[in-house]
């Protein structure tokens, strides 16, 4: 949907950024990764401070 709606470069998020590096016949497959790298760290650093929390909600969660 966010491909679909933020058709302007300047307001796409970093996910579609990615596309940059697939062209028509072939793919980065290097830059790619290193793009989904640079993508998945910021995820990775604010579950690792909070995961504390994450899982307390989720243990109180599945106890009826």
């Amino acid at each position: 949907m966010p491909l679909v709606l933020l058709s302007d470069e300047s307001q796409q998020t970093l996910q579609l950024a990615q596309y940059v590096f697939k062209k028509q016949f072939s793919v980065d497959y290097n830059l790619a990764f290193a793009s989904y790298l640079l993508v998945l760290i910021p995820v990775l650093l604010v579950y690792l401070f909070c995961q504390k929390w994450i899982m307390n909600g989720v243990v109180a969660g599945a106890v009826k």
